[in-house]
């Protein structure tokens, strides 16, 4: 199982919180195991089609948790919209640009056979660029405010 990672931490006022088990400390981090919600069947984004009804992923230990302890975890509600709309809606929109420059491109050279086809082209290959960039800028979005903290211990693990 991979571990998901959402980047660098907010102090502000946070909306999304979920609880979680503390499998290990890493730095300043903690990996945290999550239940997925209905939520998470319906989008599948981070399973990529695994149907494991747990995930890892890494937060900001601002409470000071153990392995074995069960935290709250925070996230902006702000902040996880954006880095959606980065994931999801940049492909989208190279997605229906690529796919009409490409269709645009062989009707204006006169290439009415080849329309459909460029413009797929066209669209899929402008997304994969788009995707390519959006990795390419991971490392400059760990100082924005997209990774979930651990703010609370709600248990203690048992000795």
């Amino acid at each position: 199982m991979g571990v998901l990672e959402f980047k660098s931490a907010d102090k502000g006022g946070r909306d999304m919180r979920e609880q979680g088990l503390v499998m290990e400390i890493e730095n300043d981090q903690v990996v945290i195991q999550l239940a997925r919600t209905s939520a998470c069947d319906q989008c599948g984004a981070c399973s990529m089609g695994a149907h494991d009804q747990e995930m890892l992923l890494r937060a900001e230990n601002q409470c000071n948790a153990k392995p074995g302890d069960h935290v709250y975890l925070e996230l902006q509600q702000e902040n996880f919209f954006k880095a959606v709309s980065i994931m999801y809606g940049l492909p989208l929109v190279g997605l229906i640009i690529g796919f009409l420059a490409g269709y645009g491109g062989a009707r204006l050279f006169g290439q009415s056979n080849w329309q459909e086809p460029l413009g797929l082209l066209g669209g899929i290959g402008l997304m994969i660029v788009i995707f390519f960039w959006i990795r390419s800028q991971e490392e400059r979005w760990k100082t924005k405010d997209y990774r979930p903290i651990a703010v609370e211990v709600v248990s203690q693990r048992s000795h």
